[in-house]
């Protein structure tokens, strides 16, 4: 008796482009940065508003400055890497969504 295998590969659920997540995860993150924004502004007018001076005023304005500047970075590269994670996203779903099935049969002489 000859078996015969067959491969078949059918996505099992309708195919989705999450191209969208993009847009919401850019959006959260603008949202985060924006009240940081706020804060380091916040921070900031406090100390000068009040005429506050010396070295632990100077120390405070640098940090804040530095902190501010980090986050600055951050948002800019987040922005690059969601493009990259939303892809790659795409990608694995893609994948899965698609398995290899193998149907295998025999060719038999005998009727039933």
């Amino acid at each position: 008796m000859p078996e015969f295998t067959v491969k078949l590969t059918k996505p099992i659920i309708p195919e989705e482009d999450f191209s969208y997540l993009r847009g919401t995860l850019s959006r959260l993150a603008e949202e985060i940065f924006a009240e940081d924004e706020k804060f380091h502004s916040l921070a900031n007018s406090i100390l000068v508003s009040k005429g506050q001076q010396g070295k632990i005023i100077d120390a405070v304005q640098a940090e804040n400055f530095l902190r501010r500047r980090e986050n600055l970075d951050i948002a800019s590269m987040f922005s690059f890497k969601v493009i990259g994670l939303v892809n790659s996203f795409n990608e694995q779903i893609d994948e899965m969504n698609k398995p290899s099935i193998f149907v295998t049969y025999s060719d038999s002489d005998e009727a039933s």
